[in-house]
């Protein structure tokens, strides 16, 4: 699927350039969502978990229903909420699989045209990469503000040390 480039003067070359960096891009973060499910849903617990399952249908079941909030351009799925509460409440491979559920529920549920299946991975993987990034983020500064600078200066050359 090539990148239209309207108006901005762009060659064949630059075309073709842009479709492959696109065409990596989506390799990558398609390889870092199937290996992050994979890793959280190999650590998941088989709880038969009621609060679990009235996420899970709730998020499925308003996937299709938007908000639009004043002072934003675009709309929000209604579904955000229960994926919200359950970050707050439930473990994480629980939480991917929500949101994943959702999202599934979002592209296919009374869709008025069919998604390519390169765009359901796309979808699907970044709906586990963001949150999981964003994750070790707030830990990373969460340790940052825990611990002082010196302290990482010590475990920076234990590491280099190390290797």
């Amino acid at each position: 699927m090539p990148v239209e480039l309207n108006g901005l003067g762009a060659d064949k070359t630059n075309r073709s350039i842009l479709v492959r960096k696109a065409k990596i891009y989506i390799f990558l973060n398609a390889t870092l969502g199937v290996w992050i499910l994979g890793t959280a849903m190999a650590q998941a617990r088989p709880e038969g978990s009621l609060r679990y399952l009235c996420y899970l249908v709730g998020a499925v079941l308003t996937s299709r229903l938007k908000v639009r909030l004043p002072g934003i351009t675009g709309t929000m799925s209604v579904n955000i909420f229960f994926i919200l509460i359950a970050i707050i409440e439930l473990d994480c491979p629980q939480v991917l699989a929500i949101a994943c559920a959702g999202t599934l529920g979002q592209m296919l549920w009374h869709a008025s045209k069919k998604p390519w299946p390169v765009q359901m991975v796309f979808n699907l993987s970044s709906i586990v990469v963001a949150p999981t990034v964003s994750a070790v983020i707030a830990l990373i500064e969460l340790l940052c503000w825990h611990f002082p600078s010196s302290f990482w200066s010590i475990v920076l050359t234990t590491c280099i040390s190390a290797s």
